[in-house]
């Protein structure tokens, strides 16, 4: 299966590209334009296998995008190219816009034109999946929660074979460090006490992502919305809590006493004294919407 992954340099995109490569023996051209929160090195485990390639190019170029897709001939496209906190601090809301919603739009235009000359048989096998938020909060999320109506809609008015994929919040490896779980793992190793305040989230583990939105790829529905959930809700208290007991267990020696008196008397003041984050375990659970 030949497979293009817009963002694949992403935390998401990536993940999703060491799974097809590594894991699922497919083909797939990784397009990204490389923002401040891509990173080629997440992709180092498949870069030297002949059935990955990369592009640089941005999904706001339609021309550069569908002359790529033309010259790939891909069976199905798994977007992931969305703009993040980070990126929307650096350059406003304008930016986050952009990316996922005009970008999206453009890229539905472009990938409507390529499909629209397939032979009938690869039209009605191919896959257009575009990654979502299942939690969307602030800016960023917001454009990218609408673009969902704009996927959805290339597949009533086209018949594109379109699909979304709402994700729970996500972490796992090569996630940059200002990313909540990263940022608490530093944070209580330092000795600090993070942000215990706001609401809860549904966290799943980044592998287990992937492997909903490769299943998705192969079986998902067109026209259909999934939401790939983990196995429950979490507070920042909760993360915090964890995070700190693991820390407590695994590098001691990291932190010291007194960073671990700060941690314990934080606990006590949440009044989390258990393990209290099930969200952690990951899962392999989604369910159309």
């Amino acid at each position: 299966m030949r497979i293009v992954v817009v963002g694949g340099a992403g935390f998401i995109g990536s993940a999703v590209s060491r799974l097809l490569v590594g894991q699922e023996g497919a083909t797939a051209l990784v397009i990204d334009k490389l923002s401040p929160t891509s990173s080629l090195a997440s992709l180092a485990p498949v870069q030297a296998s002949a059935r990955y390639s990369f592009r640089k190019a941005d999904i706001s170029d339609p021309n550069r995008i569908t002359a790529l897709l033309q010259a790939f001939s891909p069976d199905a496209i798994v977007h992931a190219a969305a703009e993040c906190e980070a990126c929307t601090a650096i350059g406003g809301a304008q930016r986050a816009i952009d990316t996922s919603f005009t970008g999206t739009w453009r890229l539905m235009e472009a990938v409507r034109d390529y499909w629209s000359g397939l032979p009938e048989n690869r039209r009605a096998d191919f896959r257009f999946v575009s990654v979502s938020t299942a939690d969307p909060i602030g800016e960023p999320d917001a454009t990218r929660t609408a673009a969902d109506d704009l996927v959805l809609a290339w597949h009533k008015a086209y018949g594109l074979p379109s699909i979304v994929a709402r994700a729970a919040t996500t972490f796992g490896p090569y996630q940059f460090p200002q990313a909540t779980v990263p940022a608490t793992i530093v944070a209580t190793l330092g000795g600090r006490i993070t942000e215990t305040s706001g609401p809860a989230r549904d966290w799943i583990y980044l592998d287990d992502l992937a492997a909903a939105l490769a299943t998705i790829v192969r079986k998902g529905t067109p026209g259909a919305a999934y939401t790939v959930t983990g196995r429950g809700r979490a507070t920042p208290a909760d993360l915090a809590n964890r995070v700190a007991r693991l820390v407590e267990r695994h590098a001691p020696a990291r932190i010291g006493h007194a960073s671990l008196a700060l941690i314990k008397q934080a606990r006590a003041t949440t009044g989390h004294d258990e393990d209290a984050l099930p969200a952690l375990d990951g899962s392999r659970l989604f369910a159309a919407t």
